[in-house]
């Protein structure tokens, strides 16, 4: 997990294990950060560079 801390740190992620060996990854943006370059380019620009690594090796199950 990279938690938000305004302003300082505005992007955050948290990923989380589930059933059938598939992960819930969740990316968030405090005050006016989104994710306008995609889903796994912000992935990779978080600190942690865990949710990078877990977002490159999964597959979608559906779109965002």
């Amino acid at each position: 997990m990279q938690a938000t801390i305004a302003p300082t740190t505005p992007r955050g992620g948290l990923v989380v294990a589930i059933e059938d060996d598939r992960w819930l990854v969740c990316l968030f943006g405090a005050g006016d950060v989104s994710a306008p370059e995609g889903f796994d380019a912000y992935a990779a620009a978080l600190e942690n560079p865990h949710i990078k690594q877990i977002v490159e090796g999964c597959q979608p199950l559906s779109p965002l």
